[in-house]
């Protein structure tokens, strides 16, 4: 097995997004590199990924684990930390080749000129049925999106998918989302903070959502289904500049990015498995856990809608070219 596994390294000691997106701090600018046009990696290279300590990463590591990358002649430096926002700044600068993250920050940034590439799929959240967020709460009053109006609002992070999503559910409600307040609460300690009162309602990832639904709250919202159903949740990226200098691997990281989605898709048994030593999280509620969809390709309309919101309640002043974004 060749990888190594960082759980809160250097990543963490970087610039956040928000003083990279300030500055408007750019890599090699835009790039034209067809990494599918590269010949093929023919040697073992080295690159460092970044990826979030959450349970979607589980599928990341079987993929290392049961030799997908090293097939593509891949040695993996896998960094896990707390710090989300230096990632993708990280990227940018070049000091780690390649991430897995959300698509919002990373069209922020190129709306910023800042050089990154969207290069595949990870992982989305479903178009119907159970889904793998949501908003609950514990006073029964709160029922529908509309009900949130005036009321205080956790999320893990201001500015990003979830109040975005959640604004829009409001408005398509009926609601004013201008009237929410928003309060940004890391995702362990919702529940705790909705029981004491000092939050009205909460947007959470399983297993935070099914477990206050089992101890007395309930559903408000499938934020997500409601407002973009199957929206991307997590995409590989790196920068244009390495991109540029290193199609051959990029189109092998490509490839076996693929490859592991699709295993952790087939067998999601087995990417549950690696949660309990990853994350910490018990047996049995790692074997219950509803992850992500691994298995669809790259849905480019929810990332079109997605910015579309994002210029709607003015995160972002205008659209951008997802074609000069997006390298599959």
């Amino acid at each position: 097995m060749k990888f190594s596994l960082k759980r809160a390294g250097s990543i963490a000691a970087l610039a956040t997004v928000t003083a990279l997106v300030a500055t408007g701090c750019a890599g090699g600018g835009d790039t034209t590199t067809d990494p599918s046009a590269a010949e093929e990696l023919t040697e073992m290279t080295k690159i460092s990924v970044a990826a979030l300590p959450i349970a979607p990463t589980a599928a990341l590591l079987l993929g290392i684990e049961e030799g997908i990358f090293e097939k593509h002649n891949l040695e993996v430096d896998l960094t896990t930390g707390q710090g989300g926002a230096a990632i993708l700044p990280a990227v940018a600068q070049g000091q780690v080749n390649f991430a897995i993250g959300q698509p919002l920050p990373i069209i922020l940034a190129a709306s910023k000129g800042i050089d990154v590439k969207i290069i595949g799929n990870y992982s989305a959240s479903y178009a119907e049925g159970d889904d793998i967020n949501g908003v609950a709460a514990l006073d029964p009053s709160i029922a529908s999106p509309k009900d949130l109006e005036g009321k205080r609002v956790a999320v893990n992070t201001l500015k990003a998918a979830g109040d975005l999503t959640i604004m829009e559910a409001i408005e398509q409600d009926g609601g004013d989302p201008s009237n929410v307040e928003w309060v940004e609460v890391p995702f362990p300690e919702m529940q705790a903070q909705l029981v004491a009162g000092e939050l009205d309602a909460a947007w959470l990832p399983e297993p935070f959502l099914s477990k206050t639904i089992r101890e007395g709250g309930q559903l408000v919202t499938y934020n997500n289904q409601d407002t973009i159903p199957g929206l991307t949740t997590l995409v590989g990226f790196t920068s244009g500049a390495y991109m540029d200098e290193n199609p051959a691997v990029v189109k092998a990281f490509q490839e076996a990015l693929a490859e592991t989605r699709a295993l952790a898709n087939d067998d999601v048994d087995a990417a549950r498995s690696v949660l309990p030593e990853f994350l910490g999280m018990p047996e049995e509620a790692a074997a219950n856990l509803l992850m992500e969809d691994f298995g669809p390709e790259l849905n480019v309309d929810s990332i079109q809608k997605l910015q579309e919101l994002m210029v709607k309640f003015e995160f972002m002043e205008e659209e951008i070219n997802l074609d000069d974004l997006i390298v599959e």
